[in-house]
Order: C-alpha cells, then sequence, then structure tokens
C-alpha cells in the first residue's frame, strides 16, 4: 500500500485508489488521491514518486470519475471526518520532477520524447474497443484524420506528418513504461528538424495495446504528433544546441497530454452517443 503523507487516525479516507499503469518490470503502479485542498487542487501520491498536487481536471482524469464526482465525494469524506489540526503540509507540484524535466539528458545523452504512464499532467485513462477490435496503423491514421479536427482545428497543419512517420509497435516490457516514444538521430550537440528523419521517415515506437482502443489511438496519436509539429515549428530551417530542444520537448509535454486527453473524451463521448 502507498504511504498517505499525514495520515492519522482520524484523517479522512482517500478519494480514490487504484492502478494506472505498470512499471518497467511490469509491477502494477497505484496512485491515490487524498483529497481536495483549499485551492480546489487535489493531493495524489503515485507508487514510487513524489506526491503532488493535480487540478481537479488532471484528478478525474487519473481517477477515471468526473470532476463532479471526485468533488462531491472529496466532500462527503472532509464532512464525515474533518482532519487533525497541525497535519503536515501537503507537498506542491514543484516536489515532482517528471523524467528528463529541466532539459537535462540522460545517461545516454540522447534527446528524447516519451509519452509515460506516470508522468503529470496524468493521461486521462482510456477502453479498449468493445468489440475487441485490434486496428492497423492504415486505420488508426483514419480514425484520426476523421476526428482530430473536430477535437483541435489547429492540429490540421500536423496532418502531413501522418504520412512520413514510420511506426513500430512494440510489447509493454520493450517500451519501458512508455505509451509512445520517438527519438533524433543520437550524439549530436545542435540539432535541425531533418535529424528527426531515419531514410526519410520519423520512427515512432508505440505500445502495441495502443491499438486495441480507438480513444487511445486518437489520444497517442495527437500527443506524438502536436510534439513534433511544435518542435518543427521551432527548429523551422536553423539549427538548436541538444539541451535547449530537450527542454523544448519537456516544455511542450504538458500541453500535448491535454490535448492526448481532450482526444480521449471526445472518443468517449462520441461512443456514450452511439450506444
Amino acid at each position: 500500500s502507498i504511504p498517505q503523507p499525514g495520515a492519522a487516525a482520524s484523517s479522512p479516507p482517500p478519494v480514490w485508489q487504484g492502478h494506472i499503469g505498470q512499471d518497467a518490470q511490469g509491477r502494477p503502479v497505484q496512485a491515490t488521491v487524498h483529497g481536495r485542498n483549499t485551492d480546489g487542487s487535489y493531493h495524489v501520491t503515485i507508487q514510487g514518486r513524489p506526491s503532488v498536487n493535480l487540478s481537479e481536471a488532471d484528478a478525474a482524469a487519473l481517477s477515471g470519475m468526473r470532476p463532479d464526482e471526485l468533488h462531491t465525494k472529496s466532500q462527503a469524506n472532509a464532512e464525515a471526518l474533518p482532519p487533525e489540526p497541525g497535519m503536515p503540509e501537503k507537498a506542491t507540484t514543484q516536489d515532482h520532477e517528471p523524467a528528463g524535466s529541466e532539459g537535462e539528458l540522460d545517461e545516454t545523452n540522447a534527446v528524447k520524447g516519451a509519452g509515460r504512464y506516470d508522468q503529470v499532467p496524468l493521461m486521462a485513462r482510456w477502453k479498449d474497443n468493445p468489440d475487441g477490435a485490434v486496428r492497423t496503423w492504415d486505420e488508426a491514421k483514419q480514425i484520426f484524420r476523421k476526428h482530430i479536427k473536430k477535437v483541435e482545428p489547429m492540429m490540421e497543419e500536423a496532418l502531413d506528418l501522418v504520412d512520413v512517420i514510420e511506426v513500430r509497435f512494440k510489447t509493454p516490457e520493450e517500451m519501458k513504461g512508455k505509451w509512445a516514444s520517438y527519438a533524433p538521430a543520437r550524439g549530436k550537440k545542435h540539432y535541425q528538424w531533418r535529424d528527426f528523419f531515419d531514410n526519410g521517415r520519423i520512427v515512432l515506437h508505440v505500445d502495441q495495446r495502443v491499438v486495441k482502443s480507438d480513444q487511445a489511438i486518437l489520444g497517442i496519436i495527437a500527443h506524438e504528433l502536436y510534439e513534433l509539429n511544435a518542435i518543427r515549428n521551432k527548429i523551422g530551417s536553423g539549427s538548436i544546441p541538444a539541451v535547449a530542444l530537450q527542454r523544448f520537448i519537456d516544455d511542450v509535454h504538458s500541453a500535448a497530454v491535454e490535448l492526448q486527453n481532450k482526444s480521449v473524451h471526445h472518443k468517449q463521448n462520441q461512443n456514450d452517443k452511439t450506444n
């Protein structure tokens, strides 16, 4: 079980607790939404990571609950059992440092973009296709093209990237905690846009479970293309230092996750209307 900072005999029970994916060793990762703070954020702990405060929307996405359901349950818990005086202060978002933040390169000295299970902001939970359908990459592209402009019209400028992506599906073990990842050529001090191409294609590694869900397909492709298009616009016809490029990728990651979540919710709402 996850230690609950400041928990005492009279502390309210968690608002939600469950698994949000697997770690690199394939073990389930547990998360807990503890309660609502005075500023409207929610105190959250994720197994193996520092605790954070998330917005109501992000906490709801993590738990799979609607924001109003989360609010109601948190309020009921707090009213039923008020917290003890003198409770330790909860951690802030500054305590959490997603992998590769602050523009630092990892031990391989390689620039990379990756959507991990446990990064903050957290990713909305999706469901597999109810009929068990597993899509091909061509079918996945069609789903993306059909829906993305309804989610975010400005993504039209990134549609050309769909045709230059070479997807390589990997097992969860091979992806090591990531849903998708891309990386330019290694070992360079400065990068140009062409460095993201390998024989004319941008290689995108994708967890093979993504194509079991149309919701995931729309969300994951939206996330990766948002980042790649932002990188293309940032570099243009020039170049950028490796550390600055990694910092930029980290900076646009939150917006990419927001678009991903918006895309997943769009497809979920569409499914609800057809059922």
